[in-house]
């Protein structure tokens, strides 16, 4: 529940950003808008480690078959290790991040920024 109020707190208010409430596991899946790049060569990512968080790319969670093409946008968030304090810290960086990104006017490897709807 720490990770999903910290989203709901500093992610919330950016357009097409949403997340999946996780009924088990270990992961947040998030979503950016569609044509953002949160590979690990992208802008964000580099901003992202630039202020100590780390996330996992969703890219990584796919099997790739040559055909398809992998989602860019998508990020898996831990919460199974860090404590509390450390969770809500890094979704607040990783906001700041997102903001950053935006403001800079590039979703990353190219496309336009379209709206995702949270789940």
């Amino acid at each position: 529940d720490v990770m999903l109020e910290a989203l709901d707190t500093h992610l919330t208010e950016i357009a097409g950003v949403g997340w999946v409430r996780p009924q088990g596991g270990l992961y947040v899946w998030l979503t950016l808008p569609t044509g953002w790049d949160a590979g690990p060569g992208s802008a964000l990512f580099q901003r992202c480690l630039d202020k100590g968080v780390i996330y996992v790319p969703g890219a990584y969670a796919y099997a790739t078959d040559g055909e398809k093409t992998v989602p860019a946008h998508e990020i898996r968030l831990s919460f199974g290790a860090a404590s509390s304090s450390a969770i809500t810290e890094g979704v607040r960086r990783l906001g700041a991040a997102v903001r950053e990104q935006l403001a800079a006017g590039s979703p990353g490897s190219g496309g336009n920024v379209g709206s995702v709807t949270a789940s």
